[in-house]
């Protein structure tokens, strides 16, 4: 399918059938929960249940609507992660995390990185994931944040591309196979 197609496709495709098909793909569960609820699709797997859901986020009179992905993780080490892309007019303020850049340049360019523990966060997030984050479509938003045990992955817009879905799923499964590899979590 060509770009064009792809946009068109998401612009103007319905969510539901979308999102129903994207669950089948990856043998997920589809609940469209009527015309103002979160349609929320779900996957158990071994360690728990992974979620794709939608929110609105109200800016004053506007609003934005977001796409959020959600899993546990193993983090015995109780570390704290935020990834942002950079925007024109950000400001960030996160209690406790310390801003740090990486030692990979392509991925400072498009992205903040807030932390609790610089040297472990550079080990689990190493360059094949930094690697995996750029390579998703530039959305204008996407925040990746680990806080307790709870990993989440948003992206502003409700995305209705199958293949990019498709991406940021196989996304979160790379940070968090990293996770339980470095803390030698056995499933």
């Amino acid at each position: 399918m060509s770009n064009f197609a792809r946009i068109l496709k998401s612009t103007f495709g319905s969510q539901k059938k979308i999102w129903a098909q994207f669950a089948a793909e990856i043998e997920a569960k589809y609940e469209n929960n009527g015309l103002f609820k979160a349609h929320v699709i779900t996957k158990e797997l071994p360690w728990g249940t992974f979620k794709i859901d939608t929110f609105i986020k109200r800016y004053g009179r506007s609003q934005e609507t977001f796409t959020r992905f959600q899993l546990k993780c193993s983090n015995p080490d109780k570390l704290e992660f935020l990834i942002v892309r950079k925007r024109f007019l950000g400001s960030y303020n996160h209690k406790g995390l310390t801003k740090i850049t990486t030692d990979y340049v392509d991925f400072d360019k498009k992205f903040r990185m807030y932390v609790s523990d610089h040297r472990k966060i550079k080990r689990l997030l190493n360059r094949n994931i930094l690697s995996n984050i750029i390579m998703q479509k530039p959305f204008n938003t996407i925040d990746i944040e680990l806080r307790a045990n709870h990993l989440e992955l948003r992206i502003a817009s409700l995305n209705k591309d199958i293949e990019q879905l498709k991406s940021l799923f196989d996304l979160m499964l790379v940070i968090r196979n990293q996770f339980d590899t470095e803390f030698n979590v056995l499933v």
